[in-house]
């Protein structure tokens, strides 16, 4: 795989979520992916539905086909489409993206039958 520095700026962003009205999460569909480098302290929970590109994640950067992510809070990443949707549509990467707060989640998760694996990747 290539270095980090090849395909992501410098410069961070940081992302603001805001959550779906009486919703304690946001859910948003994107065509083509278009947030560059940035984190936020919120989970995130990205479906790839359509095409691929290269995704970096922390110091890890790989390609992804398909996919079906979870990101940790403050996990700077990054998803690079690849193709743009003028250039050619059929390689435009799509995805769904679930972002929500670790507050949503029970206190004692890691106590709570069959919630002790899913506490770990958090």
């Amino acid at each position: 795989m290539g270095k980090i520095e090849n395909i992501c700026p410098g410069v961070m962003l940081y992302e603001k979520i805001i959550h779906d009205r009486g919703s304690s999460f946001s859910h948003k569909v994107y065509p083509y992916f278009t947030m560059p480098w940035h984190n936020h302290p919120e989970y995130g929970l990205i479906v790839i539905i359509s095409g691929g590109g290269k995704r970096a994640a922390g110091d890890y950067m790989d390609d992804y086909p398909g996919d079906l992510v979870l990101y940790g809070t403050n996990l700077p990443h990054y998803h690079m489409c690849y193709g743009l949707p003028e250039d050619d549509p059929e390689r435009v990467s799509g995805s769904e993206v679930i972002q929500f707060s670790g507050d949503i989640l029970p206190g004692d998760m890691a106590a709570l039958e069959g919630f002790a694996v899913v506490f770990d990747l958090l």
